[in-house]
């Protein structure tokens, strides 16, 4: 049995107040660990002191970043992404098999989308929407 898995079972088994108190059961099932080790432990299990007593919580998970797609007529869509993201989506985009999709440009939290023909601009808006929704 690995450590994580010991502390998550003890958390559960025992009402467990003080982190020395979880280092000595880990100690008598052969698990020796410093308290700054098990602190990590902790933060990476999301383990916290609720009520009193250690408890492993769900961690909650990341918002998805919020985006929008505008068009520049006749054939460029405009997609704001949060910060750091457009280079990612760019290249996600890039490698997808968007029919239309002649290439892109990106900046920080800006990308450009070649598209072509221009009369598949507003089809493949919905379509780079419904993209970024799944890979973003």
């Amino acid at each position: 049995m690995n450590i994580d898995q010991a502390i998550l079972r003890l958390l559960k088994q025992h009402r467990i107040t003080e982190q020395a108190e979880l280092l000595l059961h880990l100690e008598q099932e052969g698990l020796n660990l410093t308290q700054s080790t098990l602190s990590r432990h902790f933060r990476r299990l999301a383990v916290v002191k609720l009520d009193g007593r250690y408890q492993h919580v769900e961690a909650p998970r990341p918002p998805t970043p919020a985006f929008s797609v505008d068009t520049a007529p006749p054939n460029i869509l405009v997609v704001r992404v949060g910060p750091g993201l457009a280079s990612s989506l760019a290249l996600k985009l890039d490698q997808s098999d968007l029919e239309g999709v002649v290439g892109t440009v990106a900046g920080d939290d800006t990308l450009i989308v070649v598209v072509k023909p221009p009369e598949r601009l507003h089809e493949l808006r919905r379509e780079v929407e419904a993209f970024l929704t799944r890979n973003a």
